[in-house]
């Protein structure tokens, strides 16, 4: 996930509001958030890697430790 795909997405999000076309719009806001979904779980699994805590990650949230793993474990992040 580059920081390059985000900010064209958030261009996209912002030209396609200025064109006033709805449905462009939502689609520039669905790709939006599918690149900052994949951003976030890059993020935790890099912190993951790194050593960070559960717990450290569920107070970023204002989660528990038992409920950061329970949001990540869909993607591969369970309990370790």
């Amino acid at each position: 996930m580059s920081i390059a795909q985000l900010q064209q997405a958030l261009d996209d999000l912002r030209d396609s509001q200025v064109a006033d076309d709805a449905l462009t719009a939502v689609d520039a806001a669905r790709r939006l958030r599918d690149l900052a979904e994949a951003a976030e779980i890059d993020n935790v699994r890099a912190a993951r890697s790194a050593g960070v805590a559960w717990s450290k990650l569920g107070k970023v949230y204002g989660l528990t430790k038992q409920g950061a793993q329970q949001r990540f474990r869909r993607h591969g992040e369970g309990k370790s």
